[in-house]
């Protein structure tokens, strides 16, 4: 093999490992145990910032954990309407700090849908989807 092969090779080998866990990568450096006192969200748009904290397992008040903090980042993953999550605690005076940090996925999606039967012939019309309808993390189809 090409020395310019081996290169390429080992760039698409990086790439495809280097980007697995880098949450866990950034809790190393944080000094679990100590007190979360405030949450900050960043980036959210058209989701409600009350959807974004019931899903957190970590409270305001209460010692922030490694346990809470990967169920944290699992839970709102699992939500599915965010293109972009970065969960970054930061140790401050008197405690943490959680910056959460969120690109949504677009909320409504118009389309065009139709139908060919016996009984009808052609059937169309347009369609709305959501898939965090209103901001709630609802999904809704609705045609006409």
């Amino acid at each position: 093999m090409k020395l310019s092969h081996l290169k390429l090779l080992f760039i698409f080998l990086a790439c495809l490992c280097g980007n697995q866990n880098l949450f866990s990568q950034k809790l190393k450096d944080v000094q679990f145990g100590e007190i979360l006192k405030e949450i900050r969200i960043s980036g959210a748009r058209v989701t409600d910032t009350d959807i974004i904290t019931r899903e957190l397992a970590s409270k305001v008040g209460e010692p922030y954990t490694k346990e809470n903090a990967e169920k944290d980042y699992a839970r709102l993953d699992n939500l599915d309407i965010f293109s972009k999550l970065e969960i970054h605690p930061v140790e401050e005076q008197d405690g943490i700090v959680l910056k959460i940090d969120v690109r949504e996925i677009t909320p409504y999606l118009p389309f065009f849908t139709w139908e060919v039967t016996d009984e009808n012939g052609f059937a169309g019309g347009p369609g709305l989807q959501s898939v965090n309808f209103l901001g709630r993390d609802v999904f809704v189809t609705g045609l006409a």
